[in-house]
């Protein structure tokens, strides 16, 4: 039997699956891997960063949405710029017309209108990423993460992309320190997520980045691994 016949059918496929789901998974899966968590005062943001080929240009991971706003995903490209583009957006307007910051979860409300139609009717094509926003929200630190159906959720801790199981194993393990840890500390546990993540990897200045939200957003130059 052919399974590929069943690539559209959101209802029934013999393996109890449904492949539009499985396919956006795997895409997310695949995206270079990326670590948040923070507490109430700092929060940071580290993406990886390696090249697939010594052809391509180094891209950046970590977008900046304002000066209290940070975000970052995991998946097919242009989704994911997409995404930077309607935050972006959405920031200015909030800032000009309303003179406030972007709330951390209703600022992806009309994302969340577009993507769960695509999820639950047939012959729409999902967002092929997920993503992660570091906030500062009325003078704390907030952590949201998107997924590509739709679902939005608060978190202490997140990893997305490739391998962020391994990631979430060290962040879990050390959930219970965070919310006194300063940025230091912080940005060492992201590390060791990150070297978790990708143990055979030589990790550099080069391929991984690293932002930090306090008062204000700012690019972290130099760290020790």
């Amino acid at each position: 039997m052919q399974y590929s016949q069943y690539e559209t059918v959101d209802t029934f496929t013999p393996e109890g699956k449904v492949k539009a789901l499985e396919y956006i998974k795997n895409s997310v899966e695949l995206g270079n891997t990326t670590i948040a968590l923070g507490n109430k005062n700092c929060g940071i943001l580290l993406a990886y960063n390696g090249k697939k080929s010594v052809l391509t240009h180094k891209q950046p991971k970590i977008f900046k949405i304002s000066d209290k706003a940070l975000f970052s995903f995991a998946g097919i490209t242009n989704d994911g710029l997409d995404i930077v583009k309607y935050l972006v957006d959405y920031s200015v307007w909030e800032e000009i017309y309303k003179g406030r910051d972007i709330h951390p979860v209703k600022v992806f409300d009309d994302l969340c209108r577009e993507a769960i139609p695509r999820t639950i009717y047939s012959g729409n094509r999902m967002f092929g990423c997920g993503g992660i926003l570091l906030s500062r929200y009325k003078n704390e630190i907030v952590l949201t993460e998107f997924e590509p159906t739709g679902n939005v959720q608060l978190v202490h801790a997140v990893s997305v992309g490739n391998r962020s199981q391994s990631a979430k194993t060290i962040l879990e393990n050390y959930y219970d320190s965070l919310e006194s840890a300063d940025k230091n500390t912080l940005i060492k546990v992201a590390l060791e997520a990150l070297k978790n993540a990708h143990p055979d990897e030589e990790l550099t200045n080069e391929n991984v980045e690293i932002w930090c939200l306090e008062e204000k957003a700012s690019f972290v130059e130099s760290f020790n691994f």
